[in-house]
C-alpha cells in the first residue's frame, strides 16, 4: 500500500510527539546539556521507537548539515551594519555547538557578538537575553533593532523598547530597515 504525504506527515509528527523533541531540546539550547549530550539523547530515543534501525548513522547524518542562513536577509544586514555603523548581533536558541556551526558556514567572524543561550540559562523571550545582547554592544533598547521570525520573540522586544519586525521571508524587511534608518530608503 502506497502512503500519501498526509500520512507521513502525520506518522512524522507522532513520532516527534514521543520523541518529546520540544522538552528534549530546552535542555541543551539553556545550557544545561551540551550539543553532544542532546544528540545522544535522540539517538537512544529513536532507538526505542524503531528497534534495529542505525538510529545514530541517522542522527549523524542530520546533523551533519549545520544548518542553513537566508542570506539576502544577512546581506541586508550587512549593508545595514555598514551604513549606520552598528553592530551585528546574533541571537539566538542554539546549543553549544553554534559557534562549530558557525565557522562551518563561514560566519565565524560576521557578527559584533553572538548571544547564545545555552551560554546564558536563558531562551527568548526572557528579557535577560536581550539584556545581554545590548550590553554585548553596549547599546541602549531604543537603539536597537531585532529581526525574529517568532511573533512571541518580536512581542518580547518590542515591550522592551526595542525596534522589532518578525520576518517571515524578504519582504518587508529592507523597508523595516529602511524605516529604522538603517539603510537608505528606496524612494
Amino acid at each position: 500500500m502506497q502512503r500519501s504525504s498526509s500520512d507521513s506527515a502525520c506518522r512524522s509528527e507522532a513520532s516527534e510527539r514521543r520523541l518529546s523533541m520540544g522538552a528534549r531540546l530546552t535542555p541543551a539550547i539553556i545550557g544545561r546539556i551540551s550539543d553532544e549530550q542532546w544528540r545522544r539523547q535522540i539517538v537512544a530515543a529513536l532507538a526505542d521507537l524503531h528497534p534495529g534501525v542505525d538510529c545514530a548513522s541517522a542522527v549523524m547524518e542530520w546533523s551533519a548539515q549545520p544548518g542553513t542562513l537566508a542570506w539576502e536577509a544577512f546581506e541586508l544586514l550587512r549593508s545595514a551594519a555598514r551604513n549606520s555603523s552598528a553592530k551585528l548581533v546574533l541571537v539566538t536558541n542554539a546549543t553549544t555547538r553554534l559557534r562549530q556551526d558557525l565557522e562551518v558556514l563561514g560566519l565565524g567572524l560576521a557578527f559584533g557578538a553572538v548571544v547564545n543561550f545555552s551560554e546564558l540559562g536563558h531562551a527568548k523571550p526572557d528579557s535577560t537575553i536581550f539584556a545581554a545582547a545590548l550590553a554585548a554592544v553596549g547599546c541602549a533598547a531604543s537603539e536597537a533593532l531585532f529581526v525574529d521570525d517568532s511573533l512571541q520573540n518580536v512581542e518580547a522586544a518590542l515591550g522592551l523598547g526595542i525596534k522589532a519586525h518578525r520576518c517571515q521571508g524578504i519582504d518587508g524587511f529592507g523597508d523595516f530597515l529602511a524605516d529604522a534608518g538603517a539603510l537608505p530608503n528606496a524612494d
